[in-house]
């Protein structure tokens, strides 16, 4: 599954709290295993503390983004954007006009990924991620 959310600033633990607790009810009543890179938010007490029952967080390895799914469709993503940013591009506009109309590109694009492929991507990843995991998945 993938779930997303956009918002102007930055990932902060508050933030990416909200995500897990919309995250979690979204998933209420199902085992779920969030997994993560190293990211220094993922590791908050705050995060922390929303972790228990059926859902569970476990850690990538350092430095193996290959192993995570996101990547892939952050790729995705930013090749729309190159290919659609253009269209952002008229001299009227002020810093801050063009930086929402931004956000609002690339949550449009985000958006309008295609759920096959997305499915496709988390599969084509889960072998290779499984196995990295494997000892903390026993």
């Amino acid at each position: 599954m993938l779930h997303y959310s956009c918002f102007q600033g930055s990932n902060n633990q508050v933030t990416f709290h909200n995500f897990l607790v919309n995250l979690k009810q979204k998933c209420e009543g199902r085992k779920v295993i969030v997994v993560q890179d190293n990211l220094s938010v993922h590791k908050t007490a705050l995060a922390k503390s929303l972790y228990t029952g059926d859902f569970e967080q476990l850690f990538l390895p350092p430095y193996s983004c290959e192993l995570n799914p996101i990547e892939t469709v952050w790729s995705l993503v930013k090749g729309k954007y190159r290919r659609t940013v253009h269209l952002l591009r008229e001299p009227y506009k002020t810093e801050k006009q063009l930086f929402l109309e931004t956000i609002s590109l690339i949550c449009k694009i985000v958006d309008d990924l295609d759920p096959l492929k997305l499915d496709r991507i988390s599969k084509c990843n889960f072998k290779p991620m499984a196995k990295a995991l494997r000892g903390n998945l026993v």
